[in-house]
């Protein structure tokens, strides 16, 4: 048994520190602090008990271990919130977040005060710019550099594609009209459109065509190897998403059932995130790895899409839920949570999309708030991992020496990497 199981009647992202910390007393005298989590992870507890060698204790009870185990699972069960709301601004009105680097700076849009649009990056801590200011322009992606890339319109409303990385004020512009930058990676190779056919798009800005067989195409995401992910209309109309590995060929990845399907991102391993139609004719988010299309579901209303994914294969996105509201969505090993049952109460925000989510599970997205739609980005509330082990029970002289508690940390942490791996989890199995 393991909590992640336990507490699937009310999905919450487990992979995730929690805070605050609680303990509990075993009617051994053992002490937890609790969730137990290494490199993201926690731990089933029966890996950790077994860690505990004694007869008295009878640690393997079976009554023991499942007395154990709910009583931590009714705490987690009540443990909300699990992330920090950070309003990202906005240059006078609306305003969404598209991307999310690894330091939490996000990139996205936002009208301004006269209704243009100009591309947006925010950290959350001093006023949101815009790279572009007084040009009509949007932000799509953003690497650890903190190079943005997007789209300049002209005069006429064409788009360009465009490259910020503050060495020219009015961006580099890398390709001509009906152009579009939608993703960039950490060597700053970028993925996009051009006349509607899907390309990679070198720093040097270098155009290549990726090569869908299709007579209209775009590539929205890009991995550190240059694999893309995007969506091609087929010659009969229909919508597909693709995949396409650096120098490799092109994967049509086909539907959940219905007719069209979409990528829209991708992570390092090729695993890509989507939204494709089913049989019944809803709009259901998916992930495709190792040649396996899985749809993700919905918070209970008939739509979702998936718009981000990390390294570890956790996706985000929209949802509708039972009572028809859209909802911004994290999904993990199986479950989806709406993420507005994982901040506060009174927070005042309802986060609508979830856009992006980088691999320390900075999520980004747009919502609600004052009644304003506001970019944000949610950060987890963060948990030391600590772990008090006490014995009080005393031994025959006969009985096994009682290993300090450093080594019974070692121990658990030893045989819980070796039970539950610090892999990514393997959702296709």
């Amino acid at each position: 048994l393991s909590l992640r199981r336990l507490c699937a009647a009310r999905p919450i992202p487990l992979s995730w520190r929690m805070d605050p910390p609680w303990r509990f007393i075993g009617p051994c005298g053992c002490e937890f602090t609790y969730p137990l989590s290494v490199a993201g992870r926690l731990f089933p507890l029966g890996w950790i008990l077994r860690c505990i060698p004694t007869r008295e204790m009878k640690l393997y009870s079976g009554v023991m271990r499942l007395a154990l185990i709910a009583s931590l699972s009714a705490c987690l069960l009540g443990a909300t919130p699990i992330y920090r709301v950070v309003d990202l601004g906005s240059l006078g009105g609306a305003s969404a977040a598209t991307a999310v680097n690894s330091s939490g700076l996000a990139a996205g849009w936002s009208l301004t005060g006269w209704q243009s649009v100009n591309a947006m990056a925010s950290d959350g801590g001093a006023a949101p710019r815009s790279p572009a200011p007084g040009r009509q322009s949007r932000a799509y992606g953003i690497n650890d550099a903190g190079t943005l890339v997007g789209v300049q319109y002209d005069a006429n409303g064409r788009a360009h594609a465009t490259m910020w990385n503050g060495e020219n004020e009015d961006g580099t512009e890398l390709a001509g009209a009906d152009s579009y930058a939608l993703a960039i990676n950490a060597n700053g190779a970028m993925a996009g459109a051009v006349s509607g056919r899907a390309v990679r798009i070198t720093i040097d800005g270098d155009v290549e065509d990726i090569g869908v067989n299709a007579p209209w195409s775009s590539a929205n995401a890009i991995n550190v190897s240059g694999g893309v992910a995007g969506t091609a209309q087929l010659s009969n109309g229909r919508f597909r998403a693709f995949s396409a590995a650096a120098g490799g060929p092109v994967t049509m990845i086909g539907t959940l059932g219905g007719p069209a399907s979409y990528g829209h991102a991708n992570n390092d391993e090729g695993w890509v995130a989507g939204a494709s139609t089913t049989v019944r004719g809803y709009l259901h988010a998916f992930l495709y790895a190792k040649g396996t299309m899985r749809d993700l579901g919905t918070l209970g209303g008939g739509n979702s899409s998936a718009y981000g994914i990390n390294e570890p294969g956790q996706v985000v996105g929209f949802s509708n839920t039972r009572d028809g509201q859209s909802s911004a969505f994290f999904w993990d090993n199986g479950v989806m949570s709406d993420l507005n049952t994982s901040i506060a109460t009174d927070s005042g925000w309802r986060l609508l999309e979830a856009s992006a989510i980088n691999d320390s599970g900075q999520i980004v997205g747009f919502g609600l708030f004052g009644g304003a739609q506001r970019a944000f980005r949610l950060d987890p509330i963060e948990q030391r991992f600590e772990v008090a082990m006490e014995l009080t029970k005393s031994f025959d002289n006969d009985a096994a020496p009682v290993p300090e508690p450093n080594a019974l940390l070692l121990a658990a942490v030893g045989l819980g990497a070796i039970a539950f791996g610090l892999s990514k989890p393997n959702y296709f199995n």
